[in-house]
């Protein structure tokens, strides 16, 4: 029994010892069964001042396992841009229902992003949000659930 407690804490602290820290803000909305129309959504990023290099990417993400097999996979649209030397990107992901997911991110991973450039990036993810919604009619930006993660977001 003692063999087992101390290769269980071992293991525990190799576990815990290779996680990551995220930090950053993290902006999340279901979106439901929608047809994305690509070329609005990134004219309509373009569109906000001072966003550039707006770039759109499909990738492929992972793939569900339901009682009737693996499912086709999910199908992610990602939008990336640059904001006065800042990285950002929002994406839409689409299981094989054809269900989508709104996820908006400035994060870093093991490094805390500089609280001003959070002030300076996080109004411009409203306003590319704001945007996309009014100009593509995609409802993303009044349902949109924020996470702030070891950074402070203040009201806007």
């Amino acid at each position: 029994m003692r063999v087992a407690k101390i290769l269980f804490t071992a293991f525990s602290a190799v576990i815990m010892g290779g996680c990551d820290t995220i930090y950053g803000v993290s902006r999340y909305s279901p979106v439901g069964v929608i047809r994305l129309p690509i070329e609005c959504m990134v004219e309509a990023t373009k569109s906000v001042a001072g966003v550039s290099g707006v770039e759109h990417r499909v990738e492929e993400g992972g793939r569900e396992l339901t009682f009737s097999g693996i499912q086709q996979p999910e199908i992610i649209d990602r939008f990336l841009y640059t904001y006065d030397g800042l990285n950002g990107n929002y994406y839409f992901r689409t299981n094989y229902k054809g269900i989508s997911e709104f996820q908006h991110t400035y994060i870093e991973i093991n490094r805390r992003p500089l609280q001003s450039e959070i002030d300076k990036i996080r109004p411009v993810m409203i306003k590319i949000e704001n945007s996309v919604s009014q100009r593509c009619q995609i409802d993303i930006s009044k349902n949109a659930i924020e996470n702030c993660m070891g950074v402070t977001c203040e009201d806007i």
